[in-house]
């Protein structure tokens, strides 16, 4: 659990990296990060009684993707830089769901969308930038819409939770000869369509959901000793939209059907950054 690389840099990247032990070099960069993982694909089937006794069946797609990354500094661990110290922990979801390549096996589209995102940096153990700057950045960022992906129900959701949080708690102690950064930041965008193109109901439902935790916490009795500024920073941006509406579904119809069309957007965001109890 010891890494000593003197007068050599130390640079790791892996989704997630723990500390328990000492590690030590010129610069130390660790970068956790999770990138356009692979999503969690779940068919559901309905079936549907008409008045006139006639069965409808038809299917829909369930798919979510989740993101995690994660450095954590345990107590009693240390890390020591001649230089600097580099600590980024990063999530990514930007990317499309239905590959090209087999979307031709994929019955009808999805209709459910869920994009999870939690980037952390947890510090309890001591970090030394003898003659550099310490930075601690956490980054989750979620984009996606739902304007390839429409199915033959009236519905169309999209969900995009980030998590982003940077935390110096217990005894732990951070000295930079340069300055010091400790920072959360959380970036979500969901854009969910539905067309109505479903011909037995003239109705459209389209809704979004967005959450956003960001957080940049200094607690218990931890302490920053620097030679430069000290930041303390927690950032968050959210944009959502849902559009409803109707299209004509027979070539006879010259405009569009009149019916219920809703389109919601929710939106919860947490911001904060704090400096607590005797730290």
């Amino acid at each position: 659990e010891t890494l000593k690389a003197d007068g050599l840099n130390v640079f790791v990247i892996a989704p997630q990296i723990e500390v328990r032990g000492e590690v030590s070099g010129e610069n130390v960069i660790f970068v956790a990060e999770s990138l356009n993982s692979e999503a969690l694909d779940a068919s559901v089937t309905i079936v549907e009684d008409e008045l006139t006794g006639e069965a409808l069946e038809f299917g829909f797609d369930f798919i979510e993707a989740k993101e995690t990354a994660s450095i954590s500094v345990g107590e009693g661990a240390s890390i020591l830089a001649g230089g600097f110290v580099d600590l980024r922990a990063r999530t990514l979801q930007t990317g499309g769901y239905i590959d090209p390549s087999i979307y031709e096996s994929i019955d009808i589209p999805h209709f459910v969308v869920v994009k999870l995102g939690s980037a952390n940096i947890d510090i309890l153990g001591d970090i030394t930038a003898q003659k550099g700057f310490v930075n601690a950045l956490a980054s989750a960022r979620n984009e996606f819409d739902t304007g390839d992906l429409l199915s033959l129900i009236p519905l169309s959701f999209g969900m995009g939770d980030v998590e982003a949080k940077v935390t110096l708690g217990g005894e732990a102690r951070v000295s930079a000869g340069a300055g010091a950064r400790l920072m959360s930041d959380t970036f979500v965008y969901v854009d969910t369509y539905d067309d109505a193109s479903f011909p037995k109901f003239n109705v459209s439902l389209a809704g979004n959901v967005v959450t956003a935790d960001t957080k940049t916490i200094v607690s218990g009795n931890a302490s920053i000793v620097s030679g430069g500024d000290t930041r303390v920073d927690a950032r968050s941006r959210a944009a959502s939209y849902a559009v409803s509406m109707a299209v004509p579904t027979d070539v006879v119809m010259p405009t569009a059907r009149s019916g219920i069309f809703l389109g919601a957007n929710f939106a919860f965001a947490e911001t904060m950054a704090q400096v607590l109890d005797a730290a």
